[in-house]
């Protein structure tokens, strides 16, 4: 039998190119992401939340990827993504991350959660966060400008 000459050792097959492009529709997400958050010149404290939950609850839950060793990623992403991301995803360890898309105008109404009730639960909870804070900035206002009388 006759030696594959290099030309021929360099020639892919489909499932070599399948396997490449369904690597890359699942990194994409994540690149675009990521390219936007480092060069955006403005806060993106509230596009965190809204995207990275997009992400791990619907954009990479519904990809099918025939290739298992790319869906066992695709898996292993989703979590690390999760366990990495656990003090914006979860709404119960930090109130900022509630409140930062309240007051975008995009994202107020968090609808990118799908679902009318937990929407309309989470903006409740952020307006009461925002009340919270702002009645805190009165109380610190109010003490310093007492302050300053006792003082003068």
């Amino acid at each position: 039998m006759p030696k594959p000459n290099q030309q021929e050792k360099n020639v892919h097959d489909n499932l070599e190119f399948d396997f490449i492009y369904d690597l890359y529709r699942l990194l994409n997400p994540l690149k675009e992401l990521t390219v936007y958050l480092s060069a955006s010149k403005y806060v993106t404290t509230s596009f965190l939340h809204p995207s990275i939950y997009k992400l791990v609850t619907f954009i990479y839950p519904e990809m099918k990827f025939s290739d298992p060793s790319i869906e066992k990623l695709k898996i292993d992403l989703i979590q690390n993504l999760k366990r990495r991301f656990i003090y914006v995803l979860n709404p119960n360890m930090n109130d900022f991350f509630i409140m930062a898309p309240y007051l975008d105008f995009k994202y107020r109404k968090f609808s990118y959660l799908n679902d009318d009730s937990k929407s309309t639960k989470m903006a409740k909870r952020a307006q009461n966060i925002v009340i919270k804070y702002y009645k805190l900035y009165l109380e610190h206002k109010n003490a310093e400008i007492s302050q300053v009388e006792t003082n003068a």
